[in-house]
């Protein structure tokens, strides 16, 4: 469980993200180290938050120890936090600068085999209309790195 009482692992990078990681560094080397938040309520793989229209909280680590990702059945929609993303050019990818990118990609197949029509993601736009098929592509290409 993700509780920022410790400092969160190095990313193993691709070799696409190595210049993109260290223009960061370079640019911004404060967000290398961000601050730790306090946990309000601890959420575990399972739990249901909310009423009629729960949320199902799912542990997604991979992007990072402790993610987790929120299921809305009866919204067929998931929030994948920033386990999946979107690029500029409109594909779907997973999240950069993962500390496990094998765990981050079994995360989005679960995810995947919840079939949800929508998907809002860690960043750029929501997928709309069958997310699932975006997300299966994204699990496709994940495949095919070298």
């Amino acid at each position: 469980m993700l509780r920022g009482e410790e400092p969160a692992p190095d990313p193993v990078l691709t070799a696409l993200e190595r210049p993109i990681h260290e223009e960061i560094a370079r640019a911004h080397p404060e967000n290398l180290a961000p601050p730790r938040c306090p946990v309000d309520l601890d959420l575990n793989d399972g739990d249901h938050v909310g009423g009629h229209e729960a949320l199902v909280v799912h542990a997604v680590s991979g992007h990072t120890p402790g993610s987790t990702a929120l299921h809305l059945p009866a919204r067929a929609a998931v929030l994948t936090g920033d386990l999946a993303v979107r690029t500029p050019r409109g594909d779907t990818s997973l999240g950069p600068f993962d500390v496990d990118r094998q765990q981050a990609g079994a995360a989005l197949r679960r995810l995947a085999a919840l079939r949800p029509g929508v998907a809002g993601l860690g960043h750029g736009t929501p997928l709309l209309g069958d997310a699932t098929a975006a997300l299966a592509g994204t699990l496709d290409a994940v495949a095919d790195e070298p």
